[in-house]
């Protein structure tokens, strides 16, 4: 079980990187307006690479108050096994990158979780927006790309990549 008593959650996009965080205290009912009072982004910059631009991830994280628990979405498809990110419309910089690992190695031990976006939002959708209190859902994402996520019976599903 972590200790971190602070998640900080991370947006991966095209064009920006948002982030935010919660309390641990505040996991039962967040209140959704001092959530959005706490947003911060920064622009998405791959033109000096991959390890800066994870170095800058890292940096986002420790700036918005990481300390053990950390939830990261990127557009893409990842390898169920290794956590790389196997492909990505909008991010092809960073593919081949197994991103919680080279965001442990620079954070340090704790709970670091790297998903699909849309995963990440049907999830977010299901425990506190419109599809709060259903079983099943189906979000779509629109931004610099198209995305979805699913949520069968209380869980994302995941086809076989």
């Amino acid at each position: 079980m972590s200790t971190a008593t602070r998640i900080v959650g991370l947006d991966v996009g095209g064009t920006q990187v948002k982030g935010g965080y919660l309390e641990r205290s505040e996991l039962d009912r967040p209140d959704p307006d001092l959530l959005r009072g706490r947003l911060r982004a920064i622009d998405t910059d791959l033109s000096q690479g991959i390890g800066a631009f994870v170095d800058q991830l890292a940096a986002f994280a420790r700036a918005l108050g990481y300390d053990g628990a950390l939830g990261v979405g990127v557009p893409g498809v990842f390898h169920s096994g290794s956590g790389e990110l196997q492909r990505s419309a909008n991010m092809k910089g960073i593919q081949g990158v197994r991103l919680a690992a080279e965001l442990r190695a620079r954070l340090g031990e704790g709970r670091i979780v790297v998903d699909n976006d849309a995963n990440a939002a049907a999830f977010g959708e299901q425990w506190l927006g419109a599809g709060a209190n259903t079983r099943d859902l189906i979000l779509i994402t629109l931004g610099t790309g198209v995305g979805g996520g699913v949520v069968l019976d209380g869980e994302i599903f995941r086809g076989p990549t």
